[in-house]
């Protein structure tokens, strides 16, 4: 009877225990709940409140978190209403910064979310662009809170001052649907860049939306745009060729015209290089060729008749401007060989003092 009496006390002992330890951090877990609905930060107290209900199911905190969500919807009511007078005034900026600002505190809350749609369908694109660049950083944010949650709550870390703990699916899923909403808008608008990184955040936060799907037609329609935009340069890159063409064959035609066939051929070289295939090259190339060799031939026998004469540097002279002319022309360069020989042998009987017999020729 005595050991079933101390078995009876035991019992009643650990079962009081057990029920105690709760009842002992009850108030430290309402004072931190009712410290985060005191700042406003109902995002943060509703996720911490839906841990500590596995927990503490009692009185107090059922009436703590009705309050929670009560003042949470007057705050939604109230600060949408304040959105909404600063997108009649039409103060962008102004209301740009208290969506961000009521968001961040409560980002379910329904009201916002439609003045925030509002604000979004009556701004520009370059808005709408910013806002959702500020969208895509705060989905960043939570999944780098929830990694950095992960490992706290690995080291059973229990201060909430580290950020609330799990971000509710009903949250990332709130956002998820912003980003894929603001993808297709991105995309309607043509910037695919941006909803490509709308639509790959939006994944990240929820899979289980269609982006698959939206992500095809972007990879599409970015495809199609790199064409048109490949074929675009094409087009433009030929137009300046054949401009370069047209600009490069007048020059060459007017030093043609002019005789200044060494700037000619100058100019040709050039022409050559933008568009060796281009029919107006063919055509100057045929036409400087014609006029070279005409030229050239007439130096000859101008430098030939010079030579007999026995007028060796002035034979020479004309025969060097035809060499500029054709400068691998072997002809060319024998005869200016052969008088440049004749002209020396000259300068040095001179030196010696005798007279040559073709001096008096």
């Amino acid at each position: 009877m005595k050991r079933l009496t101390l078995l009876l006390i035991v019992i009643l002992a650990v079962t009081y225990g057990c029920q105690a330890v709760p009842g002992k951090n009850q108030p430290r877990q309402i004072d931190e709940l009712d410290a985060l609905r005191s700042l406003q930060e109902y995002d943060q107290a509703l996720a911490r409140a839906r841990q500590l209900k596995h927990y503490f199911n009692t009185p107090t905190y059922k009436k703590l978190l009705q309050d929670v969500r009560s003042e949470a919807d007057v705050y939604d009511q109230e600060q949408a209403g304040k959105v909404q007078a600063k997108i009649l005034e039409q103060d962008w900026d102004g209301a740009y910064r208290l969506l961000r600002e009521s968001l961040g505190k409560y980002s379910g809350g329904e009201k916002l979310q439609a003045a925030e749609r509002e604000f979004i369908n009556r701004n520009s694109a370059d808005w709408r662009e910013l806002y959702a660049r500020m969208l895509i950083a705060k989905a960043d944010w939570v999944l780098q809170t929830e990694k950095l949650q992960q490992s706290i709550n690995n080291t059973q870390a229990q201060n909430i001052s580290s950020g609330y703990k799990n971000h509710a699916p009903a949250e990332r899923k709130t956002i998820a649907k912003q980003l894929y909403d603001f993808g297709k808008m991105a995309y309607d608008e043509g910037n695919l860049e941006l909803a490509n990184d709308l639509y790959t955040m939006s994944d990240k936060l929820d899979p289980s939306l269609d982006t698959g799907r939206a992500k095809a037609q972007l990879d599409q329609l970015r495809y199609q745009r790199i064409q048109r935009e490949q074929q675009a340069q094409q087009k433009k890159a030929i137009q300046q060729r054949r401009q370069r063409v047209k600009k490069l064959s007048k020059t060459i035609e007017e030093y043609l015209r002019t005789g200044d066939l060494i700037a000619a051929r100058n100019w040709l070289a050039k022409l050559r290089a933008a568009d060796r295939h281009s029919k107006e090259y063919e055509a100057l190339r045929k036409r400087l060729t014609e006029k070279l060799d005409a030229r050239i031939h007439v130096m000859l026998n101008r430098g030939n008749a010079l030579y007999s004469n026995n007028r060796y540097e002035e034979s020479i002279l004309v025969w060097k401007s035809a060499l500029e002319l054709d400068p691998k022309n072997s002809k060319i360069q024998a005869n200016i060989s052969r008088a440049e020989r004749v002209l020396k042998r000259l300068n040095e009987l001179e030196q010696r003092g005798g007279k040559s017999g073709i001096i008096k020729n």
